[in-house]
């Protein structure tokens, strides 16, 4: 009889259209329930939301609000709020989504989404594992290693300027106070210490004898051609022999814009291998100039002439 009388009170507080601020007071709620324009509140005299609760303290049994451990729904409704005793659900747009459960409310933000805020994660000496990990990505202007106690400098990541990406040590994010170390352009040439000239793979400069070129202790190698018909020099070759046995020869020079940059330039050596009366020519691309000249030849067998692109526009042959 009594919890029918309750429900009736219920009904009554929540459905009358022209309640206002009005009270129920019930045997074992503080302070009844209290309708105001259709809000009901417990123990809230003036409810500001349809369901409008009070403040649970620190004493056993106060909580503003428990739900009883059940089973989630075979099909997830929109707006429905669960707990199956181990994690509570909310679902949105038909996906039931796992509310984020952090012991001491200390959550790290989950899902997809922006931080509405700034999140630290303090681990208190703890470690922090990603377990089975498929992929892990960062997106950021600077990704930044420091230590602890903010004494020690800072570890950059990678920094993406314009077409270049750069590696390096700084003692501010954002800011490479002993400049960039390692440069990539979207080519993947890659300089050490400044940025690559577009048509060269790798590149490097500096005051270190380690530096001005590449150290080895198993000698340097470079690429060699050969050929017996017409070709245009490539700038991933160094050495070409020629074969003009068949025929006359010729090799067209790359354009000096593409063999030049940041005051360097390509070195070609090239060979006559054969001893027929055809010709050989080493010409120009474009406008260049060779020694001033627009072609050479090479007429003895075995005969070797060497070139250097020295500007944007010409080549010193020797």
């Amino acid at each position: 009889m009594k919890k029918a009388f309750l429900i009736l009170l219920i009904i009554y507080a929540a459905t009358g259209q022209s309640q206002t601020n009005k009270g129920v007071l019930i045997h074992g709620i503080k302070n009844g329930l209290w309708v105001n324009n259709g809000n009901l509140g417990i123990g809230i005299t003036t409810p500001t939301a349809r369901l409008h609760l009070p403040a649970g303290t620190a004493t056993a049994s106060t909580a503003p609000l428990k739900l009883t451990a059940g089973t989630n729904l075979t099909t997830p409704e929109n707006g429905a709020v669960e707990y199956n005793g181990t994690h509570f659900y909310a679902t949105i747009g038909s996906t039931r989504y796992q509310l984020d459960q952090q012991g001491g409310g200390n959550g790290i933000y989950g899902g997809n989404g922006s931080l509405p805020s700034n999140v630290t994660v303090t681990g208190g000496n703890n470690s922090l594992t990603f377990d089975d990990i498929f992929s892990f990505r960062i997106n950021s202007d600077y990704n930044v290693i420091a230590k602890a106690n903010g004494t020690g400098t800072y570890s950059e990541g990678v920094i993406g300027a314009g077409n270049i990406y750069e590696i390096g040590f700084t003692p501010t994010p954002g800011i490479f106070s002993k400049g960039a170390g390692v440069l990539i352009d979207t080519n993947n040439n890659v300089g050490i210490g400044a940025n690559p000239p577009t048509t060269m793979p790798l590149y490097a400069t500096g005051n270190s004898l380690f530096v001005q070129g590449l150290q080895s202790n198993h000698g340097n190698y470079y690429k060699v051609s050969n050929t017996t018909t017409d070709i245009t020099a490539s700038l991933q070759a160094y050495f070409y022999t020629i074969d003009a046995s068949g025929g006359n020869v010729t090799v067209t020079l790359p354009a000096a814009s593409t063999a030049f940059g940041n005051t360097m330039g390509i070195t070609y050596k090239f060979q006559r291998t054969d001893n027929s009366g055809n010709t050989v020519t080493i010409q120009r691309a474009g406008s260049d100039t060779i020694n001033g000249a627009t072609s050479f030849t090479l007429t003895a067998q075995y005969g070797v002439k060497q070139l250097q692109c020295t500007s944007t526009s010409t080549w010193a042959q020797w």
